[in-house]
Order: C-alpha cells, then sequence, then structure tokens
C-alpha cells in the first residue's frame, strides 16, 4: 500500500514538472508580448489594406489620386478611426506620382511565411520589414481574388 502511495506522488510530481516545462517553454518560444505584437501587426497590415481600398475607390471615382488622408477621410468618414492599433498614431499616405502613392507603418516584427500563416496575413504582397515600412504602390493596378492589388 506505501509502494501505491510513493509512486501516485512520484507520477503527481513527474507530472507536474511536466507540466511547468511545457508552459516555461511555451513563454521562452513565443512569449505573450511577443504573440500581442504579432496581432498588432496583422492589425496594422489590415488598416492598410482599408485604406488602400478607399484610395482604390477615390480612384475609380476621379480618376486621380487623393492629395492626403484628409481628403480620403472626407470620402470615408470612417477611415477617421483608422490609426495605429499601439500608439494611435496615424498612418502614412504620400502621394509620389499621378498613379503612385506609399502607405507607411511602424511594424514591430518582420513578417515571415509562419506569421502569413498563423497570424492571418492575407497577401504575400504585404511582406514587410522591421521598424517603419512603406509599401509603394499603384492606382491602376488590378484587383487579386484576395481583395488587395498587384
Amino acid at each position: 500500500m506505501m509502494a501505491h502511495a510513493a509512486n501516485g506522488r512520484f507520477l503527481a510530481i513527474l507530472s507536474s514538472i511536466v507540466v511547468v516545462a511545457t508552459v516555461a517553454t511555451s513563454i521562452y518560444l513565443n512569449p505573450p508580448r511577443d504573440a500581442r505584437n504579432h496581432k498588432m501587426d496583422v492589425a496594422r497590415t489590415q488598416d492598410l489594406q482599408k485604406i488602400q481600398t478607399a484610395v482604390m475607390a477615390h480612384w475609380k471615382k476621379h480618376l486621380s489620386l487623393p492629395a492626403d488622408m484628409d481628403e480620403l477621410v472626407k470620402e470615408d468618414p470612417a477611415l477617421q478611426s483608422v490609426k495605429d492599433p499601439v500608439s494611435s498614431a496615424p498612418y502614412t499616405y504620400q502621394k509620389t506620382d499621378d498613379k503612385a502613392y506609399k502607405l507607411c507603418a511602424d511594424f514591430a516584427f518582420a513578417s515571415d511565411d509562419q506569421m502569413f500563416s498563423e497570424y492571418g496575413y492575407t497577401l504575400p504582397m504585404w511582406k514587410h520589414g522591421t521598424g517603419h515600412y512603406c509599401y509603394d504602390l499603384k492606382a491602376d493596378a488590378k484587383p487579386t481574388p484576395c481583395g488587395g492589388f498587384n
């Protein structure tokens, strides 16, 4: 009877060690802060896609690019709330040519293939580096099946 009790305690202690080691490894390999930052990067990418959609709608309506974000917000007031999810800073839209523009954001991490599958990026065209990153986009681009533009 004592042997069964000792074996039971040993198994309980061993199970506890395995659980603690698993949790510690998980936190070490993918800390909650990193997971949150990856999700914020996904939100930034989705916000830039919303702005891109508004730019394309403006282009189709006026056959010109908006001069700045203020012009876009006048046409689509919902864009007023499209800001960086952490800093609340507005994203950068810059017209660079009659048919070209930049959309910029500050990213916590460089994107990679794992992020695209794990965190829900929609198109490889939205890959980015760490820190301030700008996408060079064109207004006369053709829509892709996923809703982005090439």
